[in-house]
């Protein structure tokens, strides 16, 4: 019998590698970086539909999970690099020589890492805590200085899922995040009902782009901003106001046409003089062009902005960029560059009537710039950028998504014009 029991084979135990893992925390490991990575690959960039970033939700149903500041950390950095993912080859195309090798991938990276940060710091080991801290890192991703990068913000959601509930849908976006993180029931279920009214009333109520006004795209290849090789800059300026010149003469009457960001360049005597009587035939029609110029200062820097062409006694006549390209147009160790005014306060202007908010490039991505635009109470907002660097890339569909998520959120219509 001995001999039998001998001969009997032992259970089959777990392998020594898979208990080693588990042990050492590799699965967790890689589950919350396969979450991470999922979430902003599917949410960010591979259309222009808003729809996508309802999985932004699954962020604060993960972080009660988490288990360390280290998963956090590693869950919101896997997050911020595949949302991210062409930034590194957009960027070096954006500075192309005038930046040393690898500018790009130390700006992803850089930039994910910084944006990670405060979700590491404010995780807790209590629930409740911890709920709140997922709260608190969204929060601090907004505004400058973090919010100078502060891209692919979850807080974008609000207007997926509560569309023209504006500052109200904000705050309960807010209240969902801290529900789902520390599942909340008794929170998520009026917070359930809020949305789907919300979303019913919003498919009858969308906001509409008036029929006067026309967003035009451009494809004008290597269009330069901040002066970039200037020489060859402004043989394009030329035939570029020569082309807009053309565009106005055959415009109809009371049209509002926009034109993307830095289509006129530097805008100073010798473009003004090509321009000649562009806003002399633009008021005869009761039409206006607003379209990208660069302003020059007597400093050395200048506005990246937004002229309207055509202007009125009663309208105003340019928006300027609040905060510009970090270190590609903004340079604040620098005596030139564009002027950054983190509280932009010319972003908004008054076009035939309108309260119009400009959206210059950049400030696309940018949660805090968004809703400083919506604090000045817009009717429009025209969203005009250059985009001919990362036309391969995702930045400009994500670029349209966070338009549109905050503009949908406040029920305002947009108006884009890109070049390509």
């Amino acid at each position: 019998m001995k001999a039998m029991q001998s001969l009997t084979p032992a259970p089959v135990e777990k392998s020594a590698l898979l208990r080693a893992c588990k042990e050492s925390g590799l699965l967790r490991i890689f589950f919350t970086v396969t979450a991470g990575a999922g979430i902003g690959a599917f949410a960010w960039g591979r259309s222009e539909s808003i729809d996508s970033l309802a999985i932004l939700l699954a962020l604060p149903g993960l972080w009660r999970l988490l288990k360390s500041r280290s998963e956090a950390f590693t869950l919101m950095l896997a997050y911020y690099l595949a949302g991210a993912r062409d930034l590194s080859n957009d960027v070096s195309v954006f500075f192309g020589n005038a930046a040393p090798q690898g500018t790009g991938m130390v700006m992803w990276i850089g930039a994910s890492i910084l944006l990670s940060l405060p979700f590491a710091l404010f995780w807790s080991v209590k629930p409740t805590q911890r709920a709140f801290g997922f709260l608190l890192a969204v929060l601090v991703c907004i505004p400058p200085p973090l919010g100078i990068i502060g891209w692919l913000n979850p807080l974008t959601v609000a207007g997926v899922i509560f569309p023209g509930a504006g500052w109200v849908g904000l705050a309960m976006t807010l209240i969902l995040f801290v529900a789902l993180a520390s599942c909340n029931r008794a929170l998520l279920m009026p917070l359930v009902t809020a949305a789907v009214i919300s979303n019913g009333f919003a498919t009858s109520s969308a906001a509409r782009t008036p029929e006067n006004w026309q967003g035009f795209d451009t494809s004008f290849e290597g269009l330069a901003s901040g002066g970039m090789d200037r020489a060859s800059q402004y043989l394009s300026a030329m035939q570029r106001t020569e082309w807009l010149n053309n565009v106005i003469a055959d415009m109809p009457s009371g049209v509002t046409l926009v034109l993307p960001e830095t289509i006129l360049g530097r805008y100073d005597g010798v473009v003004k003089m090509l321009l000649g009587e562009a806003d002399a035939i633009l008021r005869a029609k009761g039409s206006r062009v607003l379209v990208g110029a660069e302003l020059p200062l007597a400093t050395g820097q200048y506005k990246n902005s937004v002229l309207v062409l055509g202007a009125t006694q009663d309208d105003g006549q340019v928006a300027s960029q609040g905060i510009p390209v970090p270190a590609g147009m903004w340079k604040p160790w620098a005596e030139d560059g564009a002027k950054a005014d983190f509280l932009a306060r010319e972003n908004t202007i008054i076009v035939d009537g309108r309260r119009i908010g400009a959206s210059i490039c950049y400030e696309q991505l940018l949660a805090y710039s968004l809703l400083r635009l919506m604090v000045d109470k817009p009717e429009i907002i025209t969203a005009v950028s250059n985009v001919w660097w990362a036309k391969s890339g995702s930045i400009p569909k994500i670029q349209s998504q966070s338009v549109h998520a905050f503009a949908t959120l406040f029920s305002v219509p947009v108006v884009a014009a890109r070049n390509f």
